[in-house]
C-alpha cells in the first residue's frame, strides 16, 4: 500500500476494497469511497488519490470529498497514467485499458475547479522483465485491476514503456 510509504503525525489509508483495506499492517486503513469520506471537513493537510480517478464513471463525484476534507493550505497529491502507459504490458495480456475517467492528459483541467493551482510533474520510464519467471510478480500489482494474470509466452527480455504523472495542487 502506498500510504506505508509516508511519515505523518496521523495517517490514514482508505480503500473501497475490503482486500486492500486489511493489507495495511500497522496503519489506520479504513473501508470507505472516495465518494463518501468518514472524516471532518478540512481534517487533512494533504490527500494523496492515486490511480483511482481514472476508474471512476464520473471523476467529478470523486474529487468533492477529497477537497473538503483537505485543510486551506492543504495538497491534493494524485498519480495517473498518460495514454500509452504500459501498452506493451497490456498488448501482451490482451487487456483492454481504457479508462474514461480522469487520466493524465485531461487531469489538470477537472481538477482545477476543487483546488487553486494544479501542477503536472511528468514521470516517464520502462518496465523490465528479464524472464517469464520474473514477470508474474510485476502482474500480481494489477490482479484488483484485472484479475488474476499470466505472463505471456512473449520474447524476453521485455520492456514496456511507463509514461504517466503526479498531480501535485493546492487548495488556497
Amino acid at each position: 500500500m502506498f500510504a506505508s510509504l509516508i511519515s505523518a503525525p496521523r495517517l490514514v489509508g482508505i480503500d473501497s476494497s475490503p482486500a486492500a483495506a486489511a493489507r495495511a499492517p500497522g496503519l489506520e486503513a479504513q473501508l470507505a469511497t472516495i465518494e463518501e469520506l468518514p472524516f471532518a471537513d478540512q481534517a487533512f493537510d494533504v490527500v494523496t488519490c492515486n490511480w483511482t480517478l481514472d476508474q471512476l464513471p464520473a471523476p467529478d463525484q470523486g474529487l468533492r470529498d477529497p477537497a473538503r476534507v483537505l485543510g486551506p493550505e492543504g495538497r491534493p497529491v494524485g498519480r495517473y497514467y498518460f495514454s500509452g502507459h504500459l501498452e506493451g504490458v497490456w498488448h501482451a495480456m490482451r487487456i483492454s485499458r481504457d479508462a474514461d475517467g480522469l487520466d493524465a492528459e485531461s487531469g489538470r483541467a477537472q481538477l482545477a475547479p476543487y483546488f487553486g493551482t494544479v501542477r503536472r510533474e511528468k514521470m516517464h520510464g520502462e518496465a523490465r522483465c528479464a524472464d517469464r519467471a520474473s514477470r508474474p510478480a510485476y502482474l500480481d500489482a494489477y490482479r484488483e485491476l484485472a484479475g488474476a494474470l499470466v505472463a505471456p509466452e512473449h520474447p524476453y527480455p521485455f520492456r514496456s514503456r511507463r509514461h504517466n504523472c503526479f498531480f501535485i495542487g493546492t487548495t488556497a
